[in-house]
């Protein structure tokens, strides 16, 4: 949960806010001064559950914390217990207003590279909720609800935190109490309005009253550490399932008595895969897996006064996967959630009898499989079609939200703003979170549209062939290239509304595509028969992906032919022609020289020299699992602090030159760790491309391999392990072979 972009989290005041005065003399309101707790609130578990939603915001424009607090104190004066405190006898709570704590925070941090760094670690959120101190002895002095307001330095960002105790207020309660303290802040609305469509108040502590059953309460207390800050093993992820994926999932589980509906076609595919992550890491036997469903009451209770509840009013409902009575298709794990929710549904009658026996049974089930140690346990929260991207205080929409504690195995599922997709918020045990990223099973699948041939742009109406030779002759630097396709992707954030169609921008890609391989030809061809040489005959294969509201091009090029200066100047020449819309005979499209390398470099026919750039047995690099990736920053400061590490030299390092004997000397380190402590010699290859080092213009923009594999040699004993020492034998080395490339006519 660390991230350069964030800083430590300063606490500038806490406030406590109560109702709104209904008159000048008075802030007393006409309510009760007990609510009674229900057995619903008693079998909740007794923690503060937080949320919080991250707004861009420019604050010159409007007087924040005022505009909360106020709008937060007339909500009040109708969610009246909301600002109490328990009893003494922790069944009811005294509603004398004591008010909800409001703390402001300030981050010395950019919200927009903290949004950055949050969209891959979402868990950066939780630096965001408030602590709060919920022991028991503090209970009755405990607020049940507590806002942070946390301002970004930049002034464009705020992170609204509300935590609510979940003993006293559920998910549906704490998310409408959200939504309509962001219309009451907007809208400026009066307290005596009828618009603050609030909550109902009913006497559920005597229509479901408390049991006194201390077994069945066992599950429920408070856990000894409330401060989630510290569960390092549990970490959260952030997923889209988007309509794509959802017809495939429908595709996938086939023909059903019944229309799954996205939520649930969604939930049966992530407990597959955890239950797969489960199964791994008990070396392949799979156990009994408990899922547990909150499903809220409200709306399906046959009575409309419990439609806008205060409270606890759902049901956990417990599915059971067993091996043996489940099998592990999809349309099976979605049968059995189907099966079990559908007769919890048709349960629910007028009686209070009927869903009080329901409900001490499902949680008597839950809490016998949560204390069998061979059962593996998680939870699924949906939270679709709530409003809570709809809570606007009056300077727009949330851009992200969090939620949760990070303490069990847990999916909450929330709409996107669109409406139409969904949010999954992962939260795993690290190890199984490693596990199931990986798993393909749970992973979203890229949908191919479609796949064609692009060719080069035909230079009259009659005739699709140009002025170029038809084969194309290999040199030794392509020679003795690894022979593999080497990826790049590109990610562009786009709006397709600025075209009138998707396939708009399809078309754009694949006329200038077209256009830009007149000029070069060779990325066109095909290895001819004997390896040594492309048949230039105006084929390639490109492959896009798209989405919503932004664009992922990659292209795949062969190194035996094309080198990253190639690859890379072939991408830039392209996009310019895009944007440009450039004619094929411009000479602004600065291109490659066809040099006759074949001649000036002739292949070797030695067999010893070309064994290490065989292709590899397995090309597909999807499947190296062991292999992972991570980017870094390596910002002006920290060049700064090397170049001062380095002290005085006989030259002035490059940036280049220092991050990479930065990066080697860390890697010799780790890879001394890894060996008792003990210094192996170690290689770094470097490529030095020759464009424009060697003497003479023609080569400046060579098409194909026209670059050397340098190779930097670390002996233990023969070269210090100080970043200096590290840096002077990079120098050395590079400085002799181009020395030696200087020399070359």
């Amino acid at each position: 949960m660390e991230s350069k972009s964030l800083t430590k989290i300063k606490i500038l005041s806490k406030n406590i806010i109560k109702s709104f005065p209904t008159s000048n003399h008075v802030n007393d309101v006409d309510h009760p001064k007990i609510y009674k707790l229900s057995f619903f609130d008693q079998i909740a578990l007794q923690m503060h559950v937080p949320c919080v939603l991250f707004y861009p915001i420019k604050y010159s424009t409007f007087p924040i914390h005022e505009q909360l607090e106020q709008s937060l104190s007339k909500l009040l004066t109708h969610v009246y217990p909301a600002s109490g405190r328990f009893a003494s006898d922790g069944q009811s709570i005294n509603c004398h207003d004591e008010g909800v704590l409001y703390i402001k925070a300030k981050v010395d941090s950019q919200f927009c590279d903290f949004l950055k760094d949050a969209q891959k670690d979402i868990d950066l959120a939780l630096n965001f909720f408030p602590k709060i101190d919920r022991s028991v002895s503090n209970l009755s002095i405990t607020p049940l609800v507590v806002v942070q307001v946390t301002e970004f330095a930049c002034g464009m960002g705020l992170a609204l935190s509300v935590s609510a105790e979940h003993a006293v207020i559920d998910g549906f309660t704490a998310l409408k109490f959200i939504y309509e303290w962001s219309k009451v802040s907007k809208m400026g609305i009066n307290i005596h309005s009828d618009k603050i469509n609030c909550f109902t108040f009913d006497d559920f502590g005597t229509i479901f009253p408390p049991t006194s059953d201390n077994h069945l309460l066992k599950r429920v207390k408070p856990p000894k550490d409330d401060h989630y800050h510290d569960l390092p093993e549990m970490v959260a992820r952030r997923f889209v399932i988007n309509q794509s994926v959802i017809s495939k999932l429908r595709e996938n589980v086939g023909v059903v008595y019944f229309r799954p509906s996205r939520v649930e076609l969604a939930i049966a595919f992530l407990w597959k895969a955890l239950i797969n992550v489960y199964r791994r890491k008990n070396n392949g036997r799979l156990r009994p897996c408990l899922l547990s469903v909150p499903v809220n009451l409200r709306g399906k209770v046959d009575s409309p006064r419990y439609e806008n509840s205060f409270g606890n009013f759902a049901l956990e409902v417990p599915i059971k996967f067993i091996p043996g009575e489940t099998g592990m298709e999809l349309q099976e794990i979605l049968l059995l959630i189907k099966d079990v929710i559908q007769k919890t549904n048709e349960s629910f009658v007028k009686s209070s009898d009927d869903i009080y026996s329901l409900a001490s049974k499902f949680h008597e089930e839950i809490q016998e499989w949560e204390e069998n140690e061979q059962v593996d346990l998680c939870m699924a929260s949906s939270l679709c079609r709530f409003p809570i991207n709809e809570a606007d205080f009056g300077w727009g929409k949330p851009c992200l939200l969090s939620f949760g504690l990070r303490r069990s195995d847990m999916f909450w599922l929330y709409d996107t703003q669109c409406g139409t997709e969904i949010i999954v918020q992962a939260d795993l045990k690290k190890d199984y979170m490693d596990m199931f990223e990986c798993d393909n099973d749970a992973l979203t699948k890229i949908n191919i549209l479609s796949k064609d041939i692009i060719r080069s742009f035909p230079t009259s109406n009659h005739d699709n062939h140009v002025d170029h030779p038809k084969n194309y002759k290999l040199s030794f630097f392509d020679q003795s290239a690894l022979q593999m396709h080497v990826r790049c992707v590109l990610f562009y954030p786009i709006k397709y509304s600025t075209f009138p169609k998707i396939s708009i921008i399809h078309e754009q890609l694949e006329q200038s595509l077209s256009k830009i391989l007149t000029h070069a030809y060779r990325a066109s061809g095909r290895f001819a028969s004997d390896g040594q040489s492309i048949n230039c005959h105006d084929e390639v294969q490109v492959t896009e992906f798209t989405c919503g509201t932004g664009l992922a091009l990659s292209m795949s090029t062969e190194h035996a032919v094309i080198d990253g200066f190639t690859a890379l100047k072939f991408i830039y020449e392209w996009s310019k022609v895009s944007k440009m819309g450039i004619n094929i005979h411009s000479d602004k499209i600065n291109c490659f020289t066809f040099d006759d390398f074949c001649t000036i470099f002739p292949p070797t026919s030695d067999n010893d020299l070309l064994k290490r750039v065989k292709p590899p047995r397995d090309d597909h690099y999807h499947d190296f699992a062991q292999m992972v990736v991570r980017r870094f920053v390596i910002n002006q400061s920290v060049i700064s602090k090397l170049r001062k590490n380095v002290g005085v030299i006989y030259f002035k390092p490059s940036r280049v030159e220092l991050v990479i004997a930065f990066l080697w000397r860390t890697l010799i380190n780790i890879s001394q760790r890894k060996n008792n402590g003990r210094l192996r010699p170690c290689l770094l290859s470097v490529p030095v491309n020759l464009c424009g080092k060697i003497d003479f213009p023609k080569y400046e923009n060579s098409f194909g391999n026209f670059a050397l594999e340098v190779p930097v040699k670390f002996i233990s004993g023969e070269t210090g392990m100080e970043l200096q020492d590290i840096l002077l034998l990079i120098k050395d080395v590079i400085q002799k072979n181009q020395c030696i490339i200087c020399e070359i006519k």
